[in-house]
């Protein structure tokens, strides 16, 4: 790296890095080429990550934990609190009264102009992309909850924490059935929740044997490292 190229990274907190920046320049010093950016991104990349005989059990295991528990707030969070907020009130068509009979009310829950308190705004102005939350957040919630039970496997008072794992999804899918207006979606939540819990550590070995052993998976899945790369030198220049 450039002088240039350290001084843009490590700003100093008293204002003296425009004086040293005029310095440098100055003195005729040049910034990196993307392609030497590259190369330190690559080099940043090979230290942070996880070194066989370089890494402790332990500290992996704690990073992991500590990632999984925060996976799992968030995806419980996004339950008690989903996109776009909850109806606070009833709202339902009404039914013009035959004369001599009494008022009625109809809440056929195929209409998008009707909705009950407590249920998503949505799941009824969105319902697909609502759909989408819903599979999405409970993929990401049993996953973290496999991951803490996988990790803490031979700990001592595993069977507490397992019986609290247990507890906390019985909450989380109680508040996704609260928040759900419609009973076809809310059938299929159920349903999909029950074999996600039974078929979850099953799918995740059948993925990760995948990819570690079809290379077009592993292409696939190294792509993604293109835009963040392209991200640092647009960042750099």
């Amino acid at each position: 790296m450039m002088p240039l190229d350290v001084l843009q990274q490590f700003h100093s907190e008293d204002g003296g890095d425009q004086e040293m920046e005029t310095i440098l320049l100055k003195a005729g010093a040049v910034r990196s080429m993307p392609s030497q950016f590259a190369s330190r991104n690559d080099e940043l990349e090979d230290f942070f990550k996880y070194k066989k005989g370089r890494d402790k059990p332990s500290d992996v295991r704690t990073a992991l934990l500590t990632v999984a528990g925060l996976m799992l707030a968030a995806t419980y969070q996004a339950a008690l609190s989903p996109p776009s907020g909850l109806w606070q009130e009833n709202k339902f068509n009404e039914i013009l009264p035959i004369p001599g009979t009494p008022s009625l009310a109809s809440p056929p829950s195929s209409s998008r102009n009707e909705h009950k308190a407590g249920t998503s705004i949505l799941a009824s102005r969105k319902e697909v992309l609502f759909i989408v939350f819903v599979f999405g957040n409970s993929i990401g919630f049993y996953t973290a909850i496999y991951t803490i039970i996988f990790l803490t496997s031979g700990f001592p008072l595993r069977l507490e924490l397992r019986v609290s794992m247990l507890a906390i999804a019985t909450t989380y899918v109680s508040a996704m059935y609260g928040i759900i207006p419609g009973p076809k979606t809310t059938l299929a939540f159920v349903i999909f929740s029950s074999l996600l819990a039974i078929s979850l550590a099953f799918i995740l070995k059948l993925l990760r044997k995948m990819y570690y052993m079809n290379p077009i998976t592993r292409y696939c899945v190294d792509l993604i490292k293109i835009p963040l790369t392209a991200k640092v030198h647009s960042n750099s220049q």
